[in-house]
């Protein structure tokens, strides 16, 4: 450490030691050869011979990480350099700390920067990284580690799971391996039932330029550990230049609960990346499923003509009273070599694909406005970085190496099976950026509410040939959504179609899933319940489409209802792919219970994820302390193995779903499959598809319910209060959280249970109600005619009917003797 670094480090410690009580809450020093950072919960020590660090529990020493290494460019550091520290402030969006700034040099070597940050109010670990070239040419640092080592030593790992943080369409898995390599983020969790968990959560914090990749290795002596980004081109450092990178990592290994732990992680991500996802709360009509011979199956409407068609008669059956319909046109043209994609304009919309853009709307404006002025809303769709032959010999300037017929040094790379050996376009160059600029702003003066970027990969273009000699192939791609996300502007939908990693977060809003399907299996929904810390947290889950023809089981309302339900409560988004109108009635009014689509950043918690079933049947969603919606969903079938490619999941199925019975004790912890409620407190359960009271529980007591094949019954509980209480409406799945503004009161002086709620016109609606003890004596309302009557008189269960011409926020009052 520099002598003038000490002298100054010193005298602040000084100031800070004289303050006392107002002496800043993370601290750095030195102390025996050591560079310390530390706060109240953790202890962080760097060794300035060895180069290695160490974590601990602050309180009692404990060793949380022992002999932690970190590299850079394949270069660890060892003992044999040399080590300089500083204390620099942390201030951003996550609060106030310190990072403690590590230095390594040697002769001959550059200079690597590992930071160590803290921060006053949270207990988790952030690093972040640097380079310095000492030498007289350019280098690309295409890898950092920033920890190697083993955490808690010594460990029992008793109930030994790990969860994974992939994204895209990588199957999302709970497992007891004993080996974990996972993009993005993972979790390590072990403890025996009754004892207090271990919780370890590593993962990515700050993407823009890398890609991030956590290891956990269960060995004898702990649980090694490894946290790492990569790049195929990497970053450009120049000569006598120091490049600090914004790629920073997240590391928690104090908070207990498993669940707990991923939740914090997963809204101190979206903090960090200053996510906004704000965007459609409504279901969007797929115009390519719905024609596609083995999902849809009915008319082609893919274009301007016809999509405005299908918006009038999916006006005509009266569901845009429950809100907007999404309209997106797909210009999914595989013509060879020229197409739309690069262009993306009036006229080559209108000349691909037998024209899409079609009189009398051969224009963007005049059709979005046509679908706008009908109730819908105008999306479009985009093969991404989908090359055109005539734009890249009109534009050679705007392709990747400046070159209209560069070849690529590997097979293609999310495309069609047809290929493309040429790379495509450079989303880093200043005229193709002006380009796409022009093409947004004229997209979101159209009102379009959103795209869907298809066959993403096509942008990931890992030989580089940017025009800006910075840019890695992780920041290239990202700058694809980038564009789009601030084009568009808030609360349009930045669709990515099963990407790389997390980089896109905070410049995309929803995030795909799944290749092709129009269905719902057991597979896809656990695939996106176990990443409930993130989904309508950093982005809103896609599944795909869902047609309510091909539910299952085949022909059963339950399976339909499941198909909504599940989608609903897992992914985030609501894509259709059967023409509105087609629809029975039936299909129509259940789709109608899961709209508007809840913009809380919340998802279920799958609360039996790490007891060892394939997939997760029991979703808790915690809306209050005493108000819960649990979902349990019946997987159970003949067959050996959901199916998990495309072909076997729009192959109709032979083997047949089964009825089941699940239960879960309602009093056990979160983190052992309960929902942790109090032994001695009462709660109402009611179930929401079935209309049906299932009666008071206790804390104490398990929930069982029998399911029919396929089925998902969703519930809410509310714990019981020693007046009368609302429990439930016919409206929405998550009865009441959406349609009202906030919970009936209880007057206790007048007696009087007061509360308003969003009806829809013609339609009535049902609220349900204990009158725990209490007897009704008048119902009054000054916007609806309403009525009420006994759902069950001997348990005091009763409902509330209101009935209004038009949709209308209805305020009532039930008197009570």
């Amino acid at each position: 450490m520099p002598d003038y670094i000490r002298f100054f480090t010193a005298c602040l410690l000084l100031i800070a030691s004289a303050c006392g009580p107002d002496q800043p809450a993370v601290h750095v020093y030195e102390e025996e050869g050591a560079a310390i950072i530390e706060q109240e919960q953790l202890r962080i020590a760097f060794d300035l011979s060895t180069g290695k660090y160490d974590i601990n529990h602050r309180p009692d020493g404990k060793a949380l990480i022992r002999g932690a290494a970190f590299q850079i460019n394949d270069l660890q550091p060892d003992s044999t350099w040399q080590y300089e520290w500083a204390a620099l402030p942390l201030q951003d969006s996550l609060g106030s700390g310190q990072t403690l700034s590590i230095k390594a040099t040697k002769s001959g070597q550059p200079g690597l920067i590992l930071q160590l940050q803290l921060y006053e109010n949270a207990h988790y670990v952030a690093f972040n990284w640097g380079y310095q070239n000492t030498s007289p040419r350019p280098v690309q640092v295409k890898n950092a580690a920033v920890l190697s080592g083993v955490a808690y030593p010594g460990a029992a790992f008793r109930d030994y799971y790990v969860l994974d943080g992939e994204s895209n369409d990588y199957q999302t898995v709970v497992t007891q391996a004993d080996t974990l390599l996972s993009t993005n983020n993972l979790l390590a969790t072990w403890g025996a039932k009754g004892q207090t968990k271990t919780a370890v959560v590593a993962g990515g914090l700050t993407y823009l330029e890398f890609l991030k990749y956590m290891e956990a290795i269960r060995v004898e002596d702990g649980l090694q550990l490894r946290m790492w980004l990569e790049d195929p081109v990497g970053k450009r450092v120049d000569p006598d230049s120091t490049f600090l990178s914004t790629d920073r990592f997240y590391l928690d290994l104090l908070t207990s609960n498993r669940y707990e732990a991923l939740e914090q992680y997963g809204q101190v991500l979206a903090k960090a990346n200053k996510v906004d996802i704000s965007g459609p709360d409504y279901a969007i009509l797929n115009f390519w499923y719905a024609y596609i011979r083995y999902y849809g199956g009915d008319e082609f409407l893919n274009n301007t003509s016809g999509t405005v068609e299908a918006m009038e008669k999916t006006a005509q059956t009266g569901f845009l009273k429950y809100g907007p319909i999404g309209i997106r046109l797909e210009p999914d043209d595989y013509a060879m070599p020229n197409n739309q994609q690069g262009w993306w304009d009036d006229e080559h919309w209108a000349m691909y694909e037998g024209g899409q853009f079609l009189p009398p709307y051969e224009t963007l404006n005049k059709w979005a406005e046509a679908i706008h002025n009908l109730g819908g809303r105008p999306f479009l769709y985009f093969q991404t970085a989908r090359r055109s032959e005539d734009y890249a010999l009109a534009h050679p300037e705007h392709m990747l190496f400046n070159d209209a017929h560069r070849e690529r040094s590997g097979g293609p790379e999310g495309w069609w099976e047809g290929g493309d050996r040429y790379w495509s376009y450079d989303f880093t160059d200043p005229g193709f950026v002006v380009h796409m600029e022009d093409v947004y702003a004229r997209l979101r003066k159209a009102g379009v509410a959103g795209v869907k970027y298809d066959y993403p990969l096509t942008g990931w273009a890992y030989d580089g040939g940017f025009e800006d000699p910075y840019a890695t192939t992780a920041y290239a791609y990202r700058r694809i959504y980038e564009l789009a996300y601030d084009g568009l502007g808030p609360g349009r939908d930045i669709h990515e179609r099963m990407g790389k990693g997390d980089i896109t977060l905070g410049v995309i809003t929803t995030h795909r899933t799944e290749g092709d399907n129009d269905v719902v299996m057991p597979p896809m929904t656990a695939k996106t319940g176990l990443r409930w810390y993130k989904n309508r947290v950093v982005y809103h889950c896609d599944q795909d489409a869902r047609n309510p023809y091909n539910a299952l089981p085949y022909g059963s309302r339950h399976g339909v209802r499941a198909m909504f339900t599940m989608t609903y409560l897992t992914s985030g988004r609501m894509e259709i792919g059967k023409y509105l109108y087609k629809m029975a009635d039936t299909m129509q009014y259940d789709l109608s219970r899961v709209l508007p689509l809840h913009q809380t950043p919340v998802s279920p918690r799958p609360v039996d994820a790490f007891s060892g079933v394939d997939y997760p049947q029991v979703y808790d969603l915690p809306l209050t302390d005493q108000w819960h919606i649990l979902t349990f969903y019946n997987t159970r079938w003949t067959g050996q193995e959901w199916p998990s490619t495309l072909k076997g999941r729009y192959k109709k199925l032979e083997e047949k779903l089964l009825p089941q019975t699940i239960g879960l004790p309602l009093g056990a912890p979160t983190d052992e499959g309960g929902l942790g409620f109090a032994a001695g407190q009462l709660f109402h359960v009611w179930d929401f598809w079935n209309t049906r009271y299932l009666g008071t529980y206790s804390g104490s007591d398990s929930l069982i319910q029998h399911l029919a094949p396929g089925e998902a019954r969703v519930m809410a509980i509310h714990a019981a209060t020693p007046h009368p209480q609302f429990l439930s409406t016919n409206r929405h799945i998550l009865q009441g959280y959406v349609e009202m503004p906030g919970l009936p009161v209880w007057d206790a002086e007048q007696k009087q249970l007061q509360g308003s709620v969003e009806t829809i016109g013609e339609e009535e609606m049902q609220l349900f109600f204990s009158a725990n003890g209490s007897t009704v004596r008048t119902v009054k309302s000054d916007a609806a005619a309403v009525r009420w009557g006994w759902i069950d008189e001997e348990k005091g269960i009763f409902a509330l009917y209101l009935t209004t011409t038009a949709n209308q926020l209805c305020a009532f009052t039930i008197d009570f003797e």
